[in-house]
């Protein structure tokens, strides 16, 4: 398939239809306001450091790790209210659920069941102009009915965390500001730290 031609499609489509990961939902729910507290968002792989401990090249040796990846997944089930990042304005961004990690990573799942022949890298890029800076992470997967997956960069994704209304962020070191996000503070719901120092022998597993 002509991969210009792809390009041309999906970004036509994405004007008409909104946004939506690789082979997204497009009926998800969108951001909606009237929340009593003032919710921050905060990238998820940042999250997901925080949460084990280690740095971005610690994180993705841990994916490698059946057993860590599973208790990432049981944690942003049961804590966590997740959204897309990527859209513009931010009140286009929709909710996510997350069901699983995809197996390989953003440069080699193939989106929309593979019938585009595009990885999800290349359909990010096509649809929606972004190129991945970590395309080496897998993908959170959401099932929608039947067989039907939309996968979605870590990058790409949002932790929307609770903080008080009349709460001042502090930063307590130097935090770099990209799209909005804010440093965690210790007011916010953060989660609980779990040490990743044995990642080495996580990626033999």
């Amino acid at each position: 398939m002509n991969f210009t031609f792809v390009v041309f499609f999906l970004r036509f489509k994405s004007k008409k239809d909104g946004a939506g990961g690789g082979g997204g939902s497009e009926g998800a729910k969108l951001l909606g306001g009237g929340e009593e507290e003032e919710p921050v968002r905060m990238p998820l792989l940042n999250y997901l450091c925080a949460f084990n401990d280690c740095s971005m090249k610690e994180l993705q040796l841990l994916f490698h790790s059946v057993h860590a990846r599973q208790r990432m997944v049981a944690h942003l089930q049961q804590h966590c209210r997740l959204h897309t990042a990527h859209l513009k304005p931010a009140e286009r961004n929709i909710a996510l659920h997350c069901h699983d990690l995809s197996v390989q990573n953003a440069n080699r799942t193939f989106a929309c069941g593979g019938y585009l022949e595009l990885t999800v890298r290349q359909y990010f890029f096509a649809k929606h102009g972004l190129k991945l800076k970590h395309p080496y992470m897998p993908c959170m997967i959401e099932f929608g009915g039947g067989t039907h997956a939309s996968y979605y960069p870590l990058e790409l994704v949002n932790v929307v965390l609770k903080r008080a209304k009349q709460e001042t962020v502090k930063q307590e070191e130097p935090y770099r500001r990209e799209s909005g996000d804010v440093a965690p503070t210790k007011s916010m719901a953060m989660p609980e730290r779990h040490c990743c120092r044995c990642c080495c022998r996580c990626a033999n597993n």
